[in-house]
């Protein structure tokens, strides 16, 4: 296994990587701490052309009953994307660019952060980023499905009745 599929790997685990100082010295106030590896996420993406875009930690996910479930009540078929350990996959603001995304939507806040960064955006160009909670919290957490369908309807991504 490469030292690139590896640190993949363990990102796709969620699993911190950090780099090793260069200096043996003793750290004193004002020096840096090891920095985290920053690759980027590399994602996976489902056929389509939409522009919502659905990023969910597992490929599984679109053809679960909840992932069939959202997928008829929002207006358009979303495209789903998930992260991707081999080095195929495209980072989140290509695939927004690609896709026309207007509406990206993030399952979870870890995977949010391994996206975006710390600071999340509400907005980059003509695409509104929102982040929901992550789907196993939906039986672990009250209000975590009432959390999703208000933010579906509050970026007006509802089918009409």
């Amino acid at each position: 296994m490469s030292e690139a599929q590896r640190l993949a790997y363990l990102r796709a685990l969620e699993i911190p990587v950090w780099s090793l100082r260069t200096d043996e010295g003793p750290q004193g106030p004002g020096e840096r701490l090891p920095e985290v590896i920053s690759e980027p996420v590399r994602l996976g993406v489902s056929a389509g052309s939409s522009g919502v875009l659905l990023v969910c930690d597992r490929q599984e996910l679109p053809a679960s009953a909840f992932g069939s479930d959202l997928a008829r009540v929002l207006a358009e078929p979303p495209v789903w994307a998930w992260p991707e350990p081999s080095p195929g996959g495209e980072e989140l603001m290509e695939l927004v660019q690609a896709q026309l995304s207007t509406a990206v939507l993030i399952f979870g806040e870890d995977l949010a952060r391994r996206l975006l960064g710390s600071d999340c955006p509400q907005q980059i160009g003509q695409a509104r980023f929102r982040i929901l909670p992550k789907l196993d919290q939906l039986s672990q957490r009250t209000g975590a499905c009432r959390d999703i369908w208000a933010t579906l309807g509050e970026m007006d991504l509802v089918r009409a009745q």
